[in-house]
């Protein structure tokens, strides 16, 4: 994925837009803040992978996993939660904000 500074990008727009339809991802930045992602419309090789375990069922990606967690530490496990936590979304949007709150959830 190539960065550019607005002011490189323009006087060779074409230039960037030809290298983007080719499946290559270009950032386009103002005042070193990413701006744009210029990107092609078309799928491109790169856009398109199978996990190695793309045909195993639940149960044998639970069992892995549950192996994998023992050979961990406490801290590794610990760390791997709060981790996953982070991905979550901060606020649900089919609750009421009230819902979300511990304090108003019992009254």
């Amino acid at each position: 994925m190539e960065t550019i500074d607005i002011n490189q990008a323009l006087p060779k727009i074409e230039q960037l837009l030809e290298i983007a339809a080719t499946g290559e991802k270009i950032i386009i930045t103002k005042n070193n803040q990413p701006m744009v992602k210029l990107t092609s419309i078309q799928p491109s090789n790169q856009d398109i992978s199978l996990s190695k375990d793309f045909d195993k069922t639940l149960e044998d990606l639970i069992k892995q996993s549950s192996e994998q967690d023992e050979q961990l530490t406490p801290e590794e496990r610990t760390q791997n939660w709060l981790a996953f936590l982070e991905t979550l979304p901060k606020q649900s949007a089919n609750l009421p904000d009230e819902a979300l709150h511990r304090d108003t959830m019992y009254d």
